[in-house]
């Protein structure tokens, strides 16, 4: 009986530290991406006007569901967990799953358009 009620704490004390190794990851894993779309933002920013790159937002991330919008300079990523926000330049279009193409017209940041 001691080593059932000992089994059942020592699953119970190992769920929960699984659970919050996940969701460290997954935050992990949402940030990082994160940054490197923010990156996208900024090194269009500052490239010269005539800039022209294509890039890929997966559908998920690593198996996580995600939505994914820029709205006034702000790039919002929403998760399970919560929602993170990244600092960018003001962009005239919006971001979408698949493929996205950043311009630099004339010192105006474009997506998509």
């Amino acid at each position: 009986m001691a080593g059932m009620v000992m089994l059942i704490v020592f699953a119970t004390i190992f769920s929960d530290i699984y659970q919050d190794n996940l969701v460290e990851k997954k935050k992990i894993l949402a940030e990082d991406f994160g940054y490197s779309i923010q990156n996208e933002f900024l090194l269009a920013a500052q490239s010269e006007p005539g800039y022209n790159r294509t890039f890929i937002i997966p559908d998920k991330l690593e198996g996580l569901q995600y939505e994914i919008y820029n709205i006034g300079s702000a790039l919002i990523i929403n998760y399970t967990q919560g929602e993170i926000g990244f600092p960018i330049p003001i962009v005239n279009g919006s971001i979408q799953k698949g493929t996205n193409i950043i311009t630099n017209n004339n010192n105006s940041i474009c997506l998509n358009r």
